[in-house]
């Protein structure tokens, strides 16, 4: 198996990862904002009880999606950093081979 990367592949994959994670941070917050009774609007709370259950699992799957996309930038920007430090070590030793 062969592994290639290249720094600026790893920071525009990290840049749409930081995309995907802006859009799930606005659906939690949309998400939450229908989670107020008040959301609807006096005529509306009747609305908001019956679609309760369904707004809370539709949140809390919201959430989790956001929780993974975190810990996916989080382990991927690790990932791209040991990389790099990886990449760098290592033409150090070989231009060290060189002198």
């Amino acid at each position: 198996m062969t592994h290639s990367s290249s720094e600026a592949e790893m920071k525009a994959h990290l840049g749409k990862l930081d995309d995907v994670g802006a859009r799930i941070n606005t659906a939690v917050t949309s998400a939450n904002a229908t989670m107020d009774p008040m959301a609807f609007g006096l005529l509306g709370m009747p609305l908001a009880g019956i679609c309760a259950a369904a707004a809370a699992i539709a949140t809390n799957a919201i959430e989790k999606a956001s929780d993974s996309a975190v810990e996916h930038y989080r382990e991927f920007a690790d990932m791209a950093l040991h990389i790099k430090s990886n990449d760098e070590a290592h033409a150090a030793n070989l231009d060290g081979m060189h002198r």
